[in-house]
């Protein structure tokens, strides 16, 4: 085989796979008052310039058009951010059910707003209208541990409040709860589903003395709630990642099997040949 058409076939295969980006987080540095996008599985971050956030955010919720939303802890504020201009909002106050407490925030598959409100003996869930932060309640939660948590489709999955470091698997439909037994995770402090239903989380390792030493993105295998550090989101200052929401429905990478696959290949190998011919016969654009 001609070397410039076996390398322009190289290229092309490299081309194919590279298409597919990651799968891109936010999460937000309280302490510097900074929101940042990462990139998944990578843990690659940087900075996005936005308006001012409280340092008290609880959870983090990012829709399909990238506004990513949180709750402040304190005040029960709910706070947008858009990603693409910085510009931010303040809703205004959650409404919600004496002695409870906004905890999480998540997206479902219809695009609805959904919020998790701790509570004893049974925590709650409502669905926020983001235009007015107007609440609308939707079922009981078994269980009066749980805090932030995640949905993919029916799936839903909700961690336990950091001194038992549990997770749990919650039924949408009837609000019941299942401890996952192989949990540890009191060192997690958000959930998020990626594009293609896997379950990620942020750990936060804390210092008195030098703040965060180390913030981890991992992952979750749902058979027994364990998880694995994937990689290290860089952090020279101690701050502390705690929010994490990926952005849902991202692009699906290109195919590389099968006949669109095979027509990919065609078109950008072809494309690269004629730039290779044109190149060997000295013809200049």
């Amino acid at each position: 085989m001609n070397s410039r058409v076996f390398l322009g076939l190289i290229v092309a295969m490299s081309v194919t796979n590279s298409v597919a980006s990651q799968d891109v987080g936010y999460t937000y540095g309280a302490q510097g008052g900074l929101l940042y996008r990462v990139d998944i599985p990578s843990g690659t971050a940087e900075p996005i310039a936005v308006g001012p956030l409280p340092e008290n955010i609880q959870g983090f919720a990012v829709s399909s058009n990238g506004l990513v939303y949180g709750i402040d802890r304190n005040t029960h504020e709910l706070f947008s951010v858009d990603t693409a201009t910085g510009t931010t909002i303040n809703h205004g106050a959650i409404d919600v059910g004496p002695s409870q407490f906004p905890v999480g925030l998540a997206f479902d598959g219809d695009g609805r707003l959904l919020m998790l409100a701790n509570a004893n003996p049974q925590s709650a869930l409502y669905e926020i209208d983001p235009a007015t932060a107007t609440t609308s309640f939707l079922l009981w939660i078994d269980s009066n541990e749980v805090e932030t948590f995640a949905i993919s489709g029916t799936r839903c999955y909700a961690l336990g409040t950091s001194a038992f470091g549990s997770l749990f698997s919650v039924d949408l439909s009837t609000g019941n709860v299942s401890e996952l037994s192989g949990a540890s995770t009191s060192r997690v402090f958000d959930l998020s589903f990626d594009g293609t239903g896997q379950l990620w989380g942020i750990e936060s390792f804390f210092d008195f003395q030098f703040g965060c030493t180390g913030n981890f993105l991992v992952r979750f295998d749902l058979t027994t709630g364990e998880y694995t550090q994937i990689s290290l989101v860089p952090n020279t200052s101690g701050l502390c990642y705690l929010p994490l929401a990926i952005l849902p429905d991202q692009p699906a990478s290109i195919p590389t099997q099968g006949l669109l696959g095979l027509a990919v290949f065609v078109l950008v190998l072809g494309g690269l040949g004629v730039v290779l011919l044109i190149g060997r016969m000295g013809i200049s654009k």
